[in-house]
């Protein structure tokens, strides 16, 4: 037996197992089978508590921000040769 904390969505926050942590579980988590645990291990991010049980979930895409192009443009920058990518005229 495990007990687990889910965040609003019912992804879990964290995970306790009364032989490691004893009178140290927090009252808001919520009792789960070693199965059930086991289910959120092996599905790191795809699965979720929904109405008493695991079910599956799939994140949504990650949408590239205009930051994100920065960074990867600055990155292909950053391995041309130092004479190449002098800014100076």
């Amino acid at each position: 037996m495990k007990f687990a904390l889910f965040d609003s969505n019912g992804l879990p926050t964290a995970f306790y197992a009364l032989d490691i942590h004893g009178d140290n579980i927090p009252a808001e988590a919520i009792q789960i089978e070693d199965g059930q645990w086991q289910d959120f291990i092996d599905n790191n991010g795809r699965r979720k508590w929904a109405d008493g049980v695991v079910v599956a979930y799939e994140p949504p895409p990650h949408v590239p921000t205009i930051s994100d192009y920065q960074s990867a443009i600055q990155a292909q920058w950053m391995k041309l040769p130092a004479a190449s990518n002098s800014m100076t005229a």
